[in-house]
């Protein structure tokens, strides 16, 4: 459960906005503490147990990220939660290395802020949750309409959105529909290495075998399915396969 949240923001009129939004979403009573720099929102952590930060990259005293990296050195509790806060998209690669919650484009909408807190809430649940050892595994217990079959994230190819339902391509050839949308399952799998590459795909960067960058683009997996990579999510994908390459 969250109940403190610092917010991290040089312009004042922005984290005015973002402080009346957070007010209003959040119907139990929440702590809210306020940075404008680097060196304030490090002063608010030595002080304060924080659940959640909102977070800016550019600051007038260095970045977000480096406010990472010194929380990361410092803090004693290494499982902040943050949710990125920025105008920029090209911070999208260094937001899931960092494993941050989610990433907001200014101007913030509403409907995304809402979700981004849920999903926020849900990584809370997941880890407060003492859980039996065989789901402790690296396994992911999925839930289907006949039965509930525990599945190694590795023998996920992709994901395929419709509507509220969502199908995982396995390895071995078999689809698991599921009744989750795909923003639930990418909070799921999104930290175990797979990207969004499209509104209705998600796919393993293991099972990535090429990326045809002409015309539409294309990925090619490794079950020989191709998936359309749209422009949104286009850049994206190129600045990580380049974080990789010869």
């Amino acid at each position: 459960m969250i109940t403190t949240i610092l917010i991290v923001e040089d312009e004042p009129a922005l984290r005015r906005s973002l402080e009346r939004n957070l007010t209003k979403l959040f119907s139990e009573e929440v702590t809210l503490h306020l940075a404008g720099s680097v060196k304030q929102a490090l002063e608010v952590c030595a002080k304060n147990a924080i659940d959640l930060i909102f977070l800016d990259i550019n600051l007038p005293d260095g970045t977000g990220f480096d406010l990472l990296d010194q929380i990361g050195a410092t803090d004693e509790d290494p499982e902040t939660l943050v949710i990125i806060t920025t105008a920029y998209e090209e911070f999208a690669i260094e937001a899931i290395r960092a494993s941050v919650v989610d990433y907001l484009l200014k101007p913030i909408d509403p409907e995304e802020l809402k979700a981004a807190i849920e999903k926020a809430n849900r990584r809370i649940s997941e880890r407060s949750v003492d859980e039996p050892s065989a789901i402790q595994s690296e396994k992911i217990a999925v839930f289907t309409a006949e039965r509930v079959q525990l599945v190694d994230p590795e023998e996920i190819v992709r994901a395929q959105s419709s509507s509220n339902y969502t199908t995982l391509y396995l390895t071995s050839g078999e689809k698991l529909v599921i009744s989750r949308t795909l923003k639930d399952v990418d909070a799921k799998l999104g930290p175990r290495g797979f990207l969004r590459v499209h509104q209705s795909h998600l796919v393993n960067l293991l099972h990535i075998r090429s990326f045809e960058k002409q015309g539409i683009g294309i990925v090619i997996l490794s079950d020989g399915s191709e998936v359309v990579v749209s422009n949104s999510y286009r850049g994206q994908l190129i600045d990580l396969l380049r974080k990789h390459s010869f």
